[in-house]
């Protein structure tokens, strides 16, 4: 009986670890809310918008004040943490990434003067299938701000471009309360409970 114990424990341990402790693809929380209407009056010129990378890199501004993607909702989100559960776009941004070679992409936005920059992210919508990243899905490219200057690196650019929206919003934990779909801490415990049986095997 208590083998029986151990063996189930153990399958338990590994289906729950895998939930609990993925990063690299993101969190959904289908509860989460979001807010789709632009919060900032932000339009680069096309000279504010630049990129680095690869050589011959050409990064171009589509349109600076673009729409917030249909699609854009919680069940697409992938979150940059578990516990994040409110959403809020500050703008839109059309760009078209050329010549990216696979390589690692960093998109710059100058003149960016909001004062909103902790827990800001670039969300892109994945074209294609590019582990971990898959089509139809938003991802989230962390953000800093320096200078007035809003960069953010995209770590495999054949998943998103060439042309795309780039949605700037905050993602943020607003409470402690409830709980998220998707992968999130709750995992943990019960991670944590069905390693407890193992106390009670005989060495």
């Amino acid at each position: 009986m208590k083998k029986l114990i151990v063996f189930i424990s153990v399958l338990a341990l590994i289906s729950f670890a895998a939930c609990a402790f993925a990063t690299s693809g993101g969190h959904v929380n289908p509860d989460a809310n979001v807010n789709t209407t632009p919060a900032v009056d932000y339009e680069p010129a096309p000279e504010d918008v630049t990129g680095s990378g690869a050589v011959g890199l050409i990064v171009e501004l589509i349109e600076p004040d673009f729409d917030t993607p249909s699609d854009f909702t919680a069940s697409k989100i992938l979150l940059p943490t578990a516990t994040a559960n409110k959403v809020a776009v500050m703008t839109n941004i059309k760009v078209n990434v050329k010549n990216h070679n696979n390589e690692p992409v960093t998109i710059s936005f100058a003149n960016y003067t909001d004062s909103r920059t902790t827990d800001l992210y670039a969300f892109i919508e994945a074209h294609t299938n590019v582990d971990p990243h898959k089509a139809g899905e938003f991802s989230a490219f962390e953000c800093t701000v320096s200078g007035n200057v809003l960069s953010f690196t995209v770590d495999k650019p054949q998943a998103f471009f060439s042309e795309n929206v780039v949605v700037l919003a905050t993602a943020k934990t607003v409470s402690s309360g409830g709980s998220s779909g998707g992968c999130n801490t709750g995992y943990a415990g019960l991670l944590l409970l069905a390693v407890v049986p193992l106390f009670f095997r005989k060495k």
